[in-house]
């Protein structure tokens, strides 16, 4: 860890784990955050997440394209197994 100081000499630490909302984030994490919340993936995890969250982020633009086109729930349903 490096220690640095702010203007008003307090040490601040950098590429230290921190708890951010109970949640212990480490460098190297992947924080992603939207207007629904924030999820944290360790660094260790993003091989194994990174593919299953690409493939859930098509399906929800895909899905997105279908109701502009004027799809109903139960057609999004059959579709998509959920919405």
């Amino acid at each position: 860890a490096h220690t640095a100081y702010s203007g008003r000499k307090e040490p601040i630490e950098i590429n230290v784990p921190v708890c951010c909302g109970g949640v212990i984030v480490r460098p190297g994490d992947l924080v992603v955050a939207d207007e629904i919340g924030v999820s944290v993936v360790p660094y260790e995890d993003l091989a194994k997440v990174y593919p299953i969250a690409r493939e859930q982020a098509d399906k929800e633009i895909a899905t997105r394209e279908e109701i502009l086109k004027g799809a109903t729930a139960e057609q999004l349903l059959a579709k998509f197994g959920r919405i």
